[in-house]
């Protein structure tokens, strides 16, 4: 699919299959002419040859991708060498991605929506007709997005067999039924857990028991997604309390017991509130995603203005001193009044922040969400309060 490829004239006259009344709903079946293949879901319809620039340029670099995956695959899971190539084929997944935006966004010169929504859509087919396939064989798929899919239930032999039944028959079969010439879709079996804490989709934590085919070693680090351990705009305290609870659910042949991290928690809330802090265990960061000026303040229904985003007021203090604060500066800052959201820049700490607000909103939360998914049964929210009760004034 590409934007030279795409022929919207080439298409069935919906006034020749169905009536007028439901030419908003796309087609379920229509005559794919010979040279041409149908998007999944969209209908929208491609010419074969000659291949579009997209194509091309995407084949050089899954090239160099499968490349560096398979030096990735050679090695142990973790280890120094792994990650230097797990980060080149990052780069060249990243890079390949971008080519979806460039015929999804209205700012390019190749912008074509229909390219755009037949990509998305086509992933959304295939991840739906690979999940129904597993689900056929007894495998259970507890998750999945556009390009993957998680599953229990099923020995690795099975699962190979499934992978390799796939690309062998499922896929071909079906891009066959959508006239396309190559076939392009493979599906890899990547990587096994023998642990695993899904907090959120694309937000999880797992200790390897393989990555293609090769054994996690006892220097393999978890592979960590989404979560704050791995997030820079976060304070230091957050990564550190979290990496610590990692570290722990990752640990040993057996799960730990929940009991085991309630001391840990409750040593992080008193260092929280009673502990000597540094800058960077309470430092905030933010971007400004557009200039200043276009920051404009929300008027409420009183007819006062609703306060603006706690990076965009200090920005402008800032401004007001005489710093840049152009479109994509970092602000930094900390909270002093978590009540009242008063923040100050980083630059005029004194100590002097909120000790409640950092437990409460800052800290604690990220790891609550991870052990809450680890241990569901365990009340971890007695820990998430930390500010006295308002004392009320007697009533007349």
């Amino acid at each position: 699919m590409s934007p030279e490829t795409y022929r919207p004239d080439v298409r069935l006259k919906e006034s020749d299959i169905r009536p007028a009344y439901l030419s908003h709903l796309p087609l379920k079946t229509f005559p794919i002419p010979d040279g041409h293949c149908g998007a999944a879901l969209t209908d929208c319809v491609f010419v074969n040859e000659p291949r579009g620039i997209l194509s091309e340029a995407l084949d050089e670099m899954l090239r160099l991708r499968s490349h560096w995956n398979k030096l990735k695959a050679s090695l142990p899971p973790g280890t120094a060498e792994w990650k230097d190539a797990d980060r080149r084929s990052s780069a060249y997944k990243i890079a390949a991605n971008s080519f979806y935006g460039v015929v999804g966004s209205p700012f390019s010169r190749f912008y074509v929506r229909e390219v755009a929504e037949s990509v998305a859509q086509c992933g959304v087919w295939l991840i739906k007709e690979t999940i129904e396939a597993a689900k056929g064989r007894g495998i259970n798929v507890f998750y999945g997005d556009t390009d993957s899919l998680f599953a229990t239930g099923c020995t690795r032999e099975q699962f190979v067999e499934f992978v390799r039944w796939c690309n062998a028959e499922l896929y071909p079969r079906l891009l066959k039924e959508r006239g396309c010439a190559r076939n392009e879709v493979e599906l890899a079996y990547e990587k096994g857990f023998d642990r695993i804490v899904m907090v959120t989709a694309k937000r999880y934590v797992g200790r390897y028991s393989h990555f293609k085919g090769t054994a996690a070693s006892a220097d393999s680090k978890p592979e960590v997604k989404g979560l704050e351990w791995k997030r820079g705009d976060v304070s230091r305290l957050t990564r550190e309390l979290q990496g610590e609870v990692i570290a722990r659910l990752m640990a040993g042949t057996d799960p730990p017991d929940p009991a085991t991290f309630v001391p840990v928690i409750e040593a992080w809330r008193s260092r929280v509130l009673d502990g000597s802090l540094e800058l960077p265990d309470v430092l905030i960061s933010k971007r400004l995603a557009k200039p200043l000026t276009e920051y404009a303040r929300r008027v409420k229904k009183d007819g006062s203005f609703a306060a603006e985003p706690p990076h965009v007021r200090v920005a402008r203090l800032l401004k007001a001193r005489g710093q840049d604060v152009g479109e994509g500066v970092k602000i930094e800052y900390y909270v002093v009044d978590g009540e009242e959201m008063t923040v100050a820049p980083a630059s005029d700490w004194t100590g002097n922040v909120d000790r409640f607000y950092v437990w409460e909103t800052m800290v604690y939360p990220p790891t609550e969400r991870l052990l809450a998914a680890a241990y569901p049964t365990t009340d971890w929210r007695q820990w998430e309060r930390a500010r006295p009760p308002k004392v009320r004034a007697p009533k007349a």
